[in-house]
């Protein structure tokens, strides 16, 4: 759950919130308080979703929401203070966007760039802004990005990434987990 909501899928495969929209999640003004749910809206922004593409996966921390497609996309919304995003830069958004760098037809240094896996971790209690994400695509690489405190993003530094960025001194990884400041693979 987020901050005092909660989200899930409907057969119809959209995402549904409920509770109090901290930091508009749901599209609407922060603090609102909705008992029933409502379902998410998708920004063009950057693309919405592609024929036969649907969410199977989410993740919903504090102020951030996170969904995987069928297809490998990511897409994600909220509070973007320290670029958790993905999508380069730390606009705050308040309806899904697709984060660019992943998904049917993206590619990363001429190989394809479709997710298999996703981790995000809140970087401790209460710390919306702190969010620091891990995703592995079809080809067992591990791209990072967010708040890169004490450099838990493994890139050999400590700056905040507002874009995926290739960690290349790892492959074939399959699992990621983190804690407020250390991240490990396997």
């Amino acid at each position: 759950g987020g901050y005092r909501g909660f989200a899930y899928l409907n057969q119809n495969h959209e995402i549904i919130l409920s509770g109090t929209d901290g930091l508009r999640v749901m599209g609407n003004s922060g603090g609102n308080t909705h008992r029933r749910g409502i379902t998410t809206n998708i920004s063009p922004e950057f693309g919405g979703l592609e024929d036969g593409e649907y969410f199977v996966r989410i993740w919903y921390v504090y102020y951030n929401l996170y969904v995987m497609t069928n297809k490998g996309s990511l897409f994600a919304a909220g509070n973007n203070a320290n670029g958790q995003l993905g999508v380069g830069d730390t606009v705050d958004r308040y309806n899904l966007v697709r984060v660019p760098a992943f998904g049917p037809g993206r590619t990363h240094d001429g190989t394809g760039c479709r997710l298999s896996g996703f981790h995000v971790d809140v970087g401790g209690e209460g710390a919306s802004a702190e969010h620091h994400c891990y995703a592995i695509d079809e080809n067992g690489r591990l791209f990072v990005w967010g708040q890169n405190r004490n450099g838990m993003l493994g890139n050999g530094n400590n700056t905040n990434q507002t874009r995926p960025q290739e960690i290349t001194t790892v492959t074939n990884v399959t699992h990621i987990e983190s804690g407020y400041n250390s991240a490990m693979v396997v």
